[in-house]
């Protein structure tokens, strides 16, 4: 029987086995590549995953030495953390989409949870999370204003300043200036202050003006102080003021004399204004008159993370929805 063969060229049978052979490895390498993308995947989402717990474990711990929680109820698997102001709900899990809520806002912290645990014991708040991957667990006590430091008392882990800068550089769209993270990390570094600067007896205040006490409002003047560090001390932040306009005390002048910046740009280190009298019921604020002033830490989704100081009479993080009525808008000193 002849074979079906030139002098050039291939049995039939050979050209069948070669494309046989050829289909597998592409089978294989594309199963490798796909396994390869998939666990890229699952480790970029387990990464974020981490991150967002964490800063919500933080937001608990706020809670927790601010001593602003009241007690929990329950409806089946659902839960709401409750405030002692007028039973505000501070935290809120709801089990038919498996999402912790801050807040009573319609923006998810944290999806994804197939369980949740949440118990008070006296003035120790327990909160479990448990996703696909992991359970998270974190305990605070509830902690009176009047036994915390007046400097430091909760200082931001490594860890957490890590954690930050992450979310804060995605959200911002890629790599921070040197300038925006010094900014940030010099925020951070008096986390838990009660209107000192930390490492010093002097506040923030007396910083900006030496004749100035414990009873003014600060807001402006911490984050003054944390912009003018990167500036040529010593000098005080009323002097830094005649050259510099984001060193400021009065909300009014940062609102008017600071950058403009767009909602949809807003990037971590930028202020953020508030008008606190803009969620009323009948819109009575006309949103012109600003009554405090934070930094923007990062965004997630529909949420804003903030780094504020007198915010309950101390450094604090907090979180807002983008659509919060009293956020009067965004201003910037950086270029």
């Amino acid at each position: 029987m002849r074979h079906l063969k030139d002098n050039k060229g291939f049995t039939l049978i050979e050209l069948l086995v070669s494309i046989a052979s050829a289909s597998v490895v592409l089978g294989a390498a594309s199963l490798l590549l796909l396994m390869c993308v998939r666990t890229q995947r699952d480790v970029f989402d387990a990464a974020k995953e981490q991150r967002t717990v964490r800063t919500l474990f933080a937001m608990v711990e706020n809670l927790t030495t601010e001593s602003d929680i009241d007690k929990v109820e329950a409806d089946g698997a659902s839960w709401d953390l409750l405030g002692k102001d007028s039973g505000n709900v501070l935290l809120r899990y709801d089990s038919s989409t498996g999402s912790v809520f801050i807040g009573e806002n319609d923006s998810a912290a944290l999806s994804g949870l197939l369980a949740t645990a949440i118990t008070i014991d006296e003035n120790l708040l327990t909160l479990s999370l448990t996703t696909k991957t992991a359970t998270y667990e974190t305990s605070g006590y509830c902690r009176i204003m009047e036994g915390m430091s007046e400097s430091g008392n909760s200082h931001i882990s490594g860890d957490m300043m890590d954690t930050i800068e992450e979310e804060a550089e995605e959200s911002s769209g890629g790599a921070l200036s040197e300038v925006r993270k010094n900014f940030i990390a010099m925020l951070l570094s008096q986390y838990g202050s009660g209107g000192r600067i930390d490492g010093s007896g002097q506040y923030y205040a007396q910083w900006y003006n030496p004749e100035w006490n414990t009873n003014t409002p600060w807001c402006a003047c911490y984050l003054s102080w944390a912009a003018a560090q990167q500036l040529t001390p010593p000098k005080t932040g009323a002097e830094l003021h005649e050259t510099y306009p984001y060193i400021f005390a009065d909300v009014d002048y940062g609102w008017e004399k600071m950058t403009v910046v767009a909602p949809e740009s807003i990037k971590s280190g930028d202020y953020i204004f508030f008008d606190w009298e803009g969620g009323l019921p009948d819109g009575a604020a006309d949103k012109k008159d600003p009554d405090h002033v934070g930094a923007v830490l990062y965004i997630n989704g529909n949420t804003i993370f903030t780094i504020e100081g007198n915010s309950g009479n101390r450094v604090a993080i907090r979180s807002y929805d983008k659509a919060d009525p009293r956020i009067m808008g965004y201003r910037t000193f950086f270029s």
